[in-house]
């Protein structure tokens, strides 16, 4: 089992869903337009050259129909993705 970042957890959910990050980013800021995402802070965060926030996480779980509890999962090690 591999163990992941939070941030490659969410860049393997976003490459799995086929979502392309400029969809992801528009849908993050329909969901909380004071994320302001960011093309460049989104590459940044997922090649983890920077923090991803709170309230990005939980913007991006939304945006991906996810539950965050399965980042979580993916990042303690207790389940992978298919």
């Amino acid at each position: 089992m591999t163990i992941l970042s939070v941030n490659e957890a969410l860049k393997s959910v976003i490459a799995d869903s086929g979502r392309t990050q400029t969809w992801v980013i528009t849908r993050v800021n329909s969901i909380n337009p004071n994320v302001n995402m960011t093309k460049n802070k989104l590459c940044s965060a997922l090649n983890g050259k920077r923090k991803i926030t709170g309230d990005e996480f939980i913007a991006l779980c939304k945006a991906l129909e996810i539950n965050p509890d399965s980042i979580a999962e993916m990042v303690i090690g207790t389940k992978e993705r298919k």
